[in-house]
Parts: structure tokens; C-alpha cells; sequence
């Protein structure tokens, strides 16, 4: 090459000298100028020479590839790897793999390596589950430090194969523990059985890291019962396959052990388990009726209400069942009654009335029943129930006369008491009284009469006969209902009402058609239930005028019958209607009244020596009135003379249909309208003076008109 001097341009250069080197490690450099012009020859060679030593790199070595194994299973996990060598060092180095079946092979799957001192290299391999069978294929390829590159494979360094299953179960619900994992082995004799007539659950896992869903379903194979459905369920972990289904063990059936095997997809056997069946108890179930036959809580103990006990068994008929049932009432001795159930073949009924024998006692009515089922197990149930013992009730009273609800009673009077009560319990005593001011009369009982309404909660009815007597005043009283029942529980309630006299009855006898200037006898009866003890007056009318009064005068009383009478001899200017009132007091003022028409016959005419006529007539009316007084007075010593005969006669077995009359004529007397011991002037003297103090004006001037015939 040639360079001007170095005085000129280009005196100095940078020159590039590619060099190849064949050996590796340390290798001398020598750069070397030798001038060969003569016409300008070198004059200092000291800086002609440059000597320098390189390195140079060799390709890393690949002196092993590895793998853990030399058969692998789909699924599996393996460690493969390559011892390197460099002469600088590897800075890394991958790891291919492929699987080759009959010369067609899987691409290249590369993973990363790491080492531990720079020399072995290796990596964690995971087949998958739906690799190909055949062999595996592992490539290398390893950098060095200078970046330098060596490739390498070894094939079929190992089998790949079927991957193997473990299969685990059966395992059955309600047998086995809920908490199974599916991976461990369960025992071929369990200590629990299972329950006829349930739905089961039976599952079983496999572990198989290739395992075919669908292809590899198992097979559960009963020796009695019914599998029905398999499903599949992911297990818990990689390559952990279950199946469940459900089972059932028909109801009625034998209670021996029965076998349960696992198969595989292909009918091989893999495990066989032994399960028991467990016999259940009877199932008892007990409720409280009332006498409508809806379900209650609490027992009143009326006679009316049931126990109702139904028994199933889960897994057997009841054909057969029997038992029985304790009853114990509260303040009484248990009993035990056998059970007569009507039965079908899901349950058996049995209906035990509740009656109690006496009385009880508040308190809680216990109620245990025991049955015997098919295979001699047993089946048991209690029920309590509070009783709380009430007051039997009057709900009514009502008291009638002729169906008639009255709320007022007078003496002598009849009426019927008609009770309604509820009560619970059976009545042993029901008594009813009148009363007041704290006497008290008993009341007879009576058949059931007509009176009031009756009321839908009443569980009992009586009737009373009810009668005021003498021994009560007028006022307000009360009829007493005492009612007791079998518990001994008492109840009172009252009726308050006002007692109240009755009026007298009076039953009038009299002529009704008179002739002119004869006498008018009145005859009076009188019944009274408060007794006699009455007054009666009479007034005589004619046109509204009043002709005659007779003042108040005392009815006597003939053994319970009141007998009153009075007599008007008529003026012989009278003739025609005339009307008689009378009035009769009792001592309670209570009125009776009585209105009657009479009719006096026409005065006849007078034709001949009517003078003498007149004279005569004057003389036998006085004669004759005479006599009529006589037989007035007398007619009243007669009338109690015949009562007090017809009322021994009665109760000598004998009796009388009427009034028996004395028709004699008794002597002449005095009017007996005058007091005795006065004479006519004396006691005209007297209507004539002052109106006595105990009289009323009315009274006094009807007395006086009715006397004019005196003057």
C-alpha cells in the first residue's frame, strides 16, 4: 500500500483486517509495515511491529440429553434435561418435545431450562391427557456467552402410554360420610345400613389422567334395588372423574343385606361393598278433635271430644300393628286401653274418646301411645293437654206465662222458668229459688216448656214452675238459678222481676128482669189470690142519674171464696132499664169492677077504685118490703151456713154443684140500711148533718142520694 509523506494528506489511515482464525483458545496477532522503496527508505523501524493476543471462541458441546423416565403415561409430568460444556460458558440452553407414532410426529413444543451451575440444564415436561401414543422427541438447543448456538435431538427417548385408572367407591348417602373425598378407599362392611322406601345417592371415582368422559362411564350393579341415571361430576383435582346416581330400596322388602358392585365401562369388576338395610319405627301421630271434628289445643272435657291417633310406617304396612295408648287425667289414676286401628296399607287410624269417670281436677291431661310395627320395632308419641276446668253458665232465663216472656209475676199466678246453661262438664245438681228480702222458696222442676229462644252455645235446658204465695210482698224479687257440675264447680245467677198482687175475680149474680117495687138482690163471689180481704160498693143508675148507692162494706171471706150481697127494695116510681156498677177494692188496690142492666117492669094502670088500689098496694109493698129485709139478713146467715157445709161436704169426698137456697120467708125486720139501735128520724138526722171525716165527697153524696128513699 502506499501513503504520502506525513506532511501531506492522507499521511494517516484506519485500516480493517478481517482475520479467521481455525484454532480455538489464545491466538498471536503480528501487523507488521516494511517500507520496500528505495527512494525513500525507512529511518525508524521501532514503530513498524504491533503485536497482540485474541481469543477465539468454540461452539458449546451438547454432551447429554435426559429424561426422568422412559415411559410415560398421558397426563404425566416429568423432568427432562442436557448436560452442556463451553469454553466460555452457556448462558442458556431450551428444551423441545414431540411425540412420533409411525413416523408422523407432533410439532415441536419448546420450554425454557434453568440450572444450577451452568452445565445441567433441565425443564418440567406435562403430557396431556389427549396426546398421541408412541414416542417421545427431545431437542436441545443450547447459547453460549459469545452467543454461539449448538443444536441437538435424540428420539424416542422414551415411551408415551395409556395412563392408568384407580377407581374408588361405591359410596352411598346416608352411609358413608358426607366428607368423602373420593379418593380413598371405603369399606366393603359398613356398620350403617340404609333405609327402605329413600332416595339414595351412589357415586364413584376414578383417577385417570386420560380418563374418556363419556366412553368410561361405570357400571353400578345392585343385587336388589333400582339405580336409575348416571351423571358426571368433576372431581377435585386434575384427572379425578366421578359419577353419581340415585338409588332406592322399594319399600316392604326383605331386610337382608344386598351387594353393591363397581364395574368398569367394559363390565370388568373393580369392587363389590355389602350394605345393610335398617328397619325404621313406626311413626305415631296424635291429635285432639272437639265434637265437630276440628283439630284443638286445649281439652275442655265435655264428654264430646276424641283422640285421633294416625300410624305409618316409612317402610312396611300396618296391617299388623298394635299398641296402646295411656291416659291419665288430671286428680285421677291412669289407664292403658289397647288401640283397634283401622288400617290400609300406608297408615292406620284409631279414634279413643276422651271421657273422664268422675270428677278431675285442673291440670294437664297426658296422653302417651306406644306401637308395635311390622319387625317388632316400636314407634311412641305424647301429648299434653291443659285443661282448665270452667264455671258451668246460665246463659238465660226466661220467664213465661202462656209462652209469653213477662218480667212481672202476681200472686197465685203460674209461669214457667225455662234455664239454658252451658257448661263443660256433666251437671249433677240444678235447684232454682225464689226470694226476697232473704226468704226463699224452693221451685219444682218441670218437663221442658215453650219459652224463649233458644241458644246455639247451650248444652243444657230446664224448666221451673214458678208460683208466688202468700208468704211474699209485693216488690221486686228474683228467681235464683243454682247450677253444679261433676267437678263440684258452682254457679249462681238471677232473675229479677216484680212481684206483684193479683186482682180479685168476681162473678156477680142478680135478676135481670124485676117487677115494679119489688127488691133487687145482688149476690157477689169473689176469688183473690192474695186472699180475700176486699170492700165492695154498688151504685144503681138510671138515664145517668144515680137512684141507689150502697156504701163500702167488707167481703167475708167463706174458706178462700169472698161472698159479698146487698138488696135495694125499689121505689114503686121506678121503672124501666136501670144499670147496677159495682166496685171492689182489695187491700193491695187492686179494682174490679162489675156493670149489669136490669129491667123494671111497667107500672099497671089502675081502672077501678084505684083510691083503694093505691092504699093496698102501699100497705103490701111495706109488707113486703119488710119481708125482704128479713130475708136479706136472712140470705146472708144462709149463704155462710151453706159454704161452710158444701166445704165440709167437699172434704168428706162430696160436693155440691151450686149455692144451695133457702126459699123460706123469714120474719119482718128493720131496713138494715139503718145502724142498729137508731131509730129512722135519728139516722135521717144524721145524712142530713157533717160528711164524716173518713169519706170522700163523691162518696158521701152517692150515700145520701141512694137513703132518699128513707125519707
Amino acid at each position: 500500500m502506499t501513503m504520502p509523506s506525513g506532511a501531506e494528506n492522507g499521511s494517516r489511515q484506519i485500516i480493517s483486517i478481517e482475520i479467521n482464525s481455525s484454532r480455538a483458545g489464545w491466538n498471536n496477532l503480528a501487523i507488521r509495515w516494511d517500507a520496500s522503496s528505495p527512494l525513500h527508505p525507512e529511518r525508524n523501524l521501532q514503530l513498524n511491529k504491533f503485536d497482540t493476543t485474541i481469543w477465539v471462541n468454540s461452539p458449546p458441546e451438547v454432551d447429554d440429553i435426559y429424561c426422568d423416565s422412559n415411559q410415560y403415561s398421558r397426563g404425566d409430568r416429568f423432568e427432562c434435561g442436557v448436560v452442556t460444556d463451553d469454553d466460555s460458558g452457556v448462558m442458556s440452553a431450551q428444551i423441545g418435545w414431540r411425540v412420533t407414532y409411525e413416523n408422523v410426529s407432533s410439532n415441536w413444543t419448546w420450554q425454557n431450562t434453568g440450572s444450577q451451575d451452568g452445565i445441567t440444564w433441565w425443564t418440567t415436561i406435562e403430557l396431556p391427557v389427549d396426546v398421541e401414543l408412541g414416542v417421545l422427541d427431545i431437542a436441545v438447543s443450547v447459547k453460549d456467552l459469545s452467543n454461539l448456538t449448538t443444536n441437538a435431538s435424540q428420539d424416542g427417548i422414551a415411551y408415551i402410554t395409556n395412563a392408568p385408572a384407580f377407581w374408588y367407591g361405591i359410596h352411598v348417602s346416608t352411609v358413608d360420610s358426607a366428607d368423602w373425598d373420593g379418593a380413598t378407599i371405603l369399606s366393603s362392611q359398613p356398620n350403617t345400613g340404609i333405609k327402605r322406601g329413600h332416595v339414595l345417592t351412589l357415586k364413584a371415582c376414578v383417577l385417570d389422567a386420560d380418563h374418556e368422559i363419556v366412553s368410561g362411564t361405570p357400571i353400578f350393579l345392585p343385587s336388589r334395588g333400582n339405580v336409575d341415571g348416571m351423571t358426571y361430576t368433576q372431581g377435585s383435582g386434575f384427572g379425578h372423574h366421578c359419577y353419581i346416581s340415585s338409588f332406592t330400596m322399594p319399600n316392604m322388602g326383605s331386610l337382608d343385606p344386598f351387594f353393591l358392585e363397581l364395574r368398569t365401562n367394559d363390565g370388568s369388576f373393580v369392587s363389590k361393598r355389602t350394605i345393610q338395610i335398617q328397619d325404621q319405627n313406626p311413626v305415631v301421630n296424635l291429635t285432639l278433635h272437639d265434637s265437630n271434628g276440628s283439630t284443638t289445643n286445649n281439652i275442655i272435657a265435655d264428654g264430646t271430644e276424641y283422640l285421633r291417633i294416625v300410624v305409618s310406617d316409612p317402610d312396611d304396612d300396618v296391617e299388623n300393628v298394635y299398641g296402646d295408648v295411656s291416659i291419665k287425667w288430671p286428680g285421677q289414676t291412669g289407664y292403658t286401653v289397647p288401640i283397634d286401628f283401622s288400617t290400609s296399607n300406608i297408615s292406620g287410624v284409631a279414634l279413643i274418646p276422651l271421657i273422664t269417670d268422675g270428677a278431675i281436677d285442673s291440670g294437664l291431661l297426658e296422653i302417651d301411645v306406644t306401637v308395635t310395627g311390622a319387625h317388632g320395632l316400636k314407634g311412641s308419641s305424647s301429648l299434653t293437654s291443659e285443661i282448665s276446668l270452667s264455671l258451668p253458665e246460665v246463659l238465660s232465663i226466661d220467664l213465661c206465662r202462656g209462652g209469653e216472656i213477662v218480667d212481672e209475676l202476681m200472686f197465685g199466678q203460674t209461669a214457667d222458668a225455662v234455664v239454658r246453661i252451658k257448661s263443660t262438664r256433666e251437671l249433677v245438681q240444678t235447684t232454682a229459688t225464689l226470694e226476697q228480702f232473704g226468704w226463699v222458696v224452693s221451685a219444682p222442676q218441670q218437663g221442658i216448656v215453650t219459652c224463649g229462644i233458644d241458644n246455639p252455645l247451650q248444652t243444657d235446658v230446664y224448666s221451673f214452675r214458678i208460683q208466688l204465695d202468700s208468704s211474699f210482698v209485693p216488690g221486686e224479687g228474683s228467681l235464683g238459678i243454682r247450677i253444679v257440675d261433676i267437678d263440684e264447680l258452682t254457679s249462681l245467677s238471677y232473675l229479677y222481676f216484680e212481684f206483684m198482687h193479683s186482682p180479685p175475680e168476681i162473678t156477680v149474680e142478680h135478676p135481670q128482669n124485676v117487677s115494679h117495687a119489688s127488691l133487687i138482690e145482688v149476690l157477689l163471689e169473689m176469688q183473690d189470690a192474695d186472699g180475700i180481704d176486699a170492700k165492695c160498693t154498688a151504685s144503681y143508675y138510671q138515664n145517668g142519674t144515680i137512684m141507689y148507692y150502697v156504701p163500702n162494706s167488707t167481703v167475708m171471706d167463706l174458706d178462700g171464696t169472698g161472698v159479698w150481697s146487698t138488696s135495694w127494695l125499689l121505689p114503686t116510681t121506678i121503672e124501666g132499664d136501670i144499670e147496677l156498677k159495682i166496685d171492689c177494692v182489695d187491700w193491695s188496690g187492686n179494682e174490679v169492677e162489675y156493670s149489669g142492666l136490669i129491667t123494671v117492669e111497667t107500672i099497671p094502670d089502675c081502672i077501678d077504685n084505684c083510691s083503694n088500689f093505691e092504699n093496698e098496694t102501699v100497705e103490701a109493698t111495706q109488707s113486703y118490703t119488710y119481708q125482704i129485709i128479713g130475708g136479706a139478713a136472712g140470705l146472708i146467715v144462709v149463704l155462710f151456713m151453706t159454704s161452710m157445709y158444701a166445704r165440709s161436704k167437699s172434704r168428706s169426698g162430696r160436693s155440691d154443684d151450686s149455692w144451695q137456697m133457702d126459699t123460706s120467708t123469714p120474719e119482718p125486720t128493720r131496713d138494715e140500711r139503718i145502724p142498729g139501735g137508731w131509730t129512722l128520724q135519728e139516722f135521717l138526722n144524721w145524712l142530713d148533718g157533717p160528711m164524716p171525716d173518713d169519706w170522700t165527697e163523691e162518696q158521701w153524696v152517692l150515700y145520701k142520694a141512694g137513703m132518699e128513699d128513707l125519707r
